[in-house]
């Protein structure tokens, strides 16, 4: 049986965990200023990220 490696993680997603570690309590609208992306990218991001359980 093989192991399946844990899907990597972008520059994207990790900015966006590196901003929620900063700022936990953050809205979407503020971590999308930060991170130059509309809020709603940031919350689909954010879904993805902890249905792979990397968030």
């Amino acid at each position: 049986m093989q192991d399946v490696a844990p899907p990597l993680l972008t520059e994207d997603e990790l900015a966006l965990i590196n901003g929620l570690q900063l700022r936990p309590r953050a809205s979407w609208a503020e971590l999308g200023r930060a991170l130059e992306v509309e809020p709603v990218t940031v919350a689909r991001r954010f879904g993805r990220l902890s249905d792979q359980g990397a968030a």
